[in-house]
């Protein structure tokens, strides 16, 4: 399988399984959020960029902590990302934005 199609294969399955992707089986995507956010040391205003967001549980715990501040979450998946999209929204979070990615180049 070609480099093009094993990417095309990752991002179908994080499309398929992305609604159910938050469930409390995997309630620890919320916790370690809540713990990279006060390890930051954030100030308040700092831009963020959230690489490999998924559905948006950093940069989303992130923007809770961001008031004059801004977090940019990128992922291949859209699925993940209309996820991220959704919760920001129900969240009322105004400060976070979630951007698809098209392809990636493998480092090594």
């Amino acid at each position: 399988m070609n480099e093009h199609k094993r990417q095309q294969k990752i991002q179908q399955t994080f499309n398929i399984v992305a609604e159910g992707y938050d469930n409390p089986g995997l309630r620890f995507f919320v916790t370690s959020a809540q713990q990279i956010a006060h390890c930051l040391n954030l100030h308040g205003a700092e831009h963020l960029l959230d690489v490999a967001t998924g559905t948006g549980n950093n940069a989303l715990v992130l923007a809770q902590h961001l008031p004059q501040g801004y977090v940019t979450g990128v992922d291949f998946s859209e699925g993940m990302l209309a996820q991220a999209r959704k919760k920001a929204q129900q969240m009322n979070i105004a400060n976070a934005e979630f951007i698809e990615i098209m392809e990636w180049t493998p480092t090594s």
